[in-house]
């Protein structure tokens, strides 16, 4: 029985010695042309941009738009240069430096002013929550009514801007263009005439045969797109042509390498035929990679690509019709992976990948971001039936509920900066606790001077002492709205 074993042992390795000597067989290199030709397809593959968290941000600030304009009006004059409203503090003036947490939600806040800027604009924002007119307490009600829905919509806004940077990235928005200069080496489609030569083919010059076209490291391989690794894997200097496919007409051999790749690729691209509407671009991709990847075979430090017998990638049934990458190692692959169409497909991959699931997140927080606004209606509905509101006077999220006496500090300020640098207009407004300083900023030397603030900042800790405590909901943070609604949005996807 063991004498039986060990022959058929032999004959088994014996099947294999003969079958590594034997010539390269019709359809050996099918497998591999289906898989390149899919990546071919893509060229044509129309990819479109989505959109989908701008979407949900500008519903977003819908909300902040609306918790903007029913502030109190020292609040909203408090991002204004000038009182017109002609300019305004694109950044957080440095006088509110003390409020650290003011920063980040600036650009927000700012783009709510904006919005809110006139009488008109606030109709228009009014209008959309329900287009009644609210008294100023009514106004008042539904401000505090709305605070944990601002608070949601400002963390929607912020997780949605770091969607719409993978969403929106420029390697997504590029993709179809990466995609052509992969499979062709330059922006076309395979209805449109390639450049003569086979320059944009093939890298380099001087690659007048096959063995030189096939045979090469990383960025500098000469097969450095998807249709010149299909012509070495599929065409031949020797008799067999059956490598990919076997036509009814036999196909011609490829010898003169560069100057004749794209006539040679007009006749092979009748057979590399994949409906390129079947799949999507972004889980197409590494797909196909995947299983090129795993086709590669290594020896002798080079990896092979294709059919390979011996000796090299010349197009010979005996020895090799396939793409050889020279100093190849397992551990770092980079003769293979860095090179061109490899490595800008595998970019472009996890780019269309990251775009997707920002784009699914998105529409999630969208979806969410349309009921709030729904609530936010009803909550403006329910305040302008109210006829007699005792509301305190509070600010919006992210800041100190501003006291009588803080409200009229900010009014003071913004009095004071509307004179701009104009040191005879500033001197008019002394009175009023007005400074000019021409050591400040230029559009800030008129400023409130130090004695007024101190006045201010007094007043209010003696309001605080007279109340027996300060309101710590929101001091220094966000947590107004936090203790009372958790932002939802953010924990759901994150």
């Amino acid at each position: 029985m063991a004498k039986l074993s060990l022959i058929f042992a032999l004959y088994i390795a014996t099947l294999c010695v003969l079958r590594t000597d034997a010539n390269i067989a019709a359809g050996e290199n099918t497998p591999l042309f289906r898989d390149l030709c899919a990546l071919v397809a893509l060229a044509d593959h129309q990819i479109v941009e989505s959109h989908e968290a701008a979407s949900a941000i500008s519903q977003a600030q819908e909300i902040l738009q609306l918790n903007m304009t029913i502030s109190e009006d020292a609040w909203r004059l408090m991002f204004r240069k000038k009182a017109d409203g002609t300019e305004w503090h694109e950044e957080m003036p440095a006088r509110y430096s003390n409020h650290a947490e003011w920063k980040a939600l600036w650009p927000a806040w700012l783009k709510s002013a904006k919005a809110a800027k006139d009488d008109e604009s606030a109709k228009a924002v009014l209008k959309r929550f329900g287009g009644r007119e609210l008294t100023p307490q009514q106004k008042k009600a539904l401000w505090k009514r709305i605070q944990p829905i601002a608070a949601r919509a400002l963390a929607a806004i912020t997780t949605l801007e770091e969607l719409r940077k993978a969403e929106e990235s420029e390697a997504a928005k590029q993709a179809q263009k990466t995609i052509q200069e992969a499979v062709y080496g330059e922006a076309k489609t395979s209805a449109e005439t390639l450049t003569t030569g086979g320059t944009k083919l093939i890298k380099g010059s001087a690659k007048s045969n096959t063995g030189a076209a096939c045979s090469g490291s990383g960025s500098t391989h000469p097969a450095s797109t998807v249709v010149a690794t299909l012509l070495c894997i599929c065409s031949t200097s020797s008799d067999e042509q059956k490598a990919c496919v076997n036509p009814s007409t036999p196909l011609t051999q490829w010898t003169d390498g560069q100057d004749g790749a794209v006539s040679k690729w007009d006749e092979f691209k009748k057979h590399c035929v994949v409906n390129s509407q079947a799949t999507a671009s972004g889980p197409e991709i590494p797909h196909r990679l995947a299983a090129i990847r795993e086709s590669l075979k290594s020896s002798w430090g080079s990896a092979y690509l294709g059919a390979f017998r011996q000796t090299n990638c010349e197009g010979d049934q005996g020895n090799g019709i396939c793409v050889q990458y020279t100093g190849y190692d397992a551990k770092t692959p980079t003769a293979f992976e860095a090179v061109d169409w490899v490595k800008n497909l595998t970019k472009t991959a996890t780019a269309l990948e990251q775009a997707e699931e920002a784009k699914k997140k998105s529409a999630i927080i969208g979806q969410q971001t349309k009921q709030e606004i729904e609530a936010t209606k009803a909550e403006a509905l329910i305040a302008s039936l109210e006829t007699e509101v005792q509301a305190e006077k509070i600010q919006p999220v992210g800041s100190q509920p501003p006291t009588s006496s803080l409200e009229k500090q900010l009014k003071a300020e913004n009095e004071c900066n509307a004179a701009g640098d104009d040191q005879k207009k500033c001197k008019d407004l002394e009175g009023k606790g007005c400074k000019y300083d021409a050591s400040k900023t230029a559009g800030q030397k008129c400023t409130l001077d130090e004695e007024a603030k101190k006045a201010a900042q007094k007043a209010k800790e003696e309001t605080e002492g007279k109340d027996g405590k300060t309101n710590t909901n929101t001091t220094g943070s966000n947590s107004f709205a936090i203790d009372r609604a958790p932002l939802l949005l953010a924990v759901l996807l994150f």
